[in-house]
């Protein structure tokens, strides 16, 4: 990346550094995992820090920070729902920490813990693969929407697309949670 390219991306008083125009991609969010993937290391290599050594201490810390900023924009965007919170963000809507859905839908996600609980504390591995295949598809309709959504949102520009990204971002937050729950003990 060369520093026009950057500057044009960097943040100027108090704006977040746009990832899409750090590497070069339209601001949408179904994007070309191979395409983000040869960018993000096509521009690594130029900002990255060990290129800096000799450099003066300004220039060191400045392309630590470029290849810190570079890293960070590859992660977000390479996460469906990492990429969707920042598109969210940069329309204007953001997701607090404690955000909740409709009151049938925490008790759906209540339920289903206690029984991912139960079927832990059994050692139920066929209820577990189970349990897991169903949130699984459930997560891939989800993103399923979200993408349909934005599809929505960059075609017409109606900005009131955006509550129902961010209930079904919420969603995704609370699938992810689950998921996790099958990373941690099994």
């Amino acid at each position: 990346m060369t520093q026009p390219e950057f500057r044009r991306a960097a943040p100027r008083g108090g704006q977040e550094v746009d990832f899409y125009a750090l590497l070069g991609l339209a601001e949408r969010y179904e994007i070309d995992r191979a395409e983000l993937e040869s960018r993000y290391l096509e521009k690594s290599k130029n900002v990255h820090p060990d290129r800096f050594v000799a450099a003066p201490a300004a220039e060191r810390v400045a392309a630590l920070q470029r290849s810190m900023q570079l890293n960070q924009a590859y992660k977000t965007l390479k996460r469906p729902l990492a990429r969707a919170e920042y598109l969210l963000a940069r329309r204007g809507t953001s997701i607090g920490a404690n955000e909740t859905l409709e009151p049938g839908f925490l008790m759906e996600v209540l339920e289903l813990r206690e029984e991912l609980a139960t079927a832990k504390q059994a050692g139920d591995a066929a209820k577990l693969r189970q349990l897991e295949s169903a949130m699984r598809h459930r997560e891939e309709d989800t993103l399923g929407r979200i993408a349909a959504l934005f599809g929505t949102l960059e075609e017409s520009g109606d900005s009131s697309v955006l509550t129902d990204i961010k209930r079904e971002v919420i969603l995704m937050r609370y699938i992810e949670r689950y998921l996790d729950e099958f990373q941690d003990d099994i």
